[in-house]
């Protein structure tokens, strides 16, 4: 979730289509964690997004969530949606991650 306020615009009043990039990211390792190894880290590779509505300037919050949908011992691909509160879709994205592990 990320709460919105007016730093988060772009020149036109509409929230900037890298804050959304940005929550798509973070709920894609989000979703990632909970299937890792001890000691196993993540680095993204790769983002896809599709902007499918605006996020309004006075927007309050949108909240990005994750669904794995395939991972390996070396990577994992995350769907991810991006919703505003009534419910309205601003976003989805696809997100790559390479699974490391721990060095010795």
């Amino acid at each position: 979730v990320c709460d919105i306020d007016p730093g988060h615009s772009n020149f036109v009043g509409l929230v900037h289509g890298g804050v959304t990039a940005a929550m798509v990211d973070m709920a894609g390792g989000g979703a990632v964690m909970s299937i890792l190894k001890p000691g196993q880290t993540l680095l993204s590779t790769d983002i896809t997004m599709r902007y499918l509505n605006a996020v309004p300037g006075d927007c309050t919050q949108i909240a990005a969530e994750g669904r794995v949908t395939y991972s390996d011992a070396r990577k994992a691909v995350v769907d991810v949606k991006v919703v505003l509160p009534d419910g309205t879709i601003a976003a989805m994205g696809v997100v790559g991650l390479a699974i490391r592990s721990p060095r010795a």
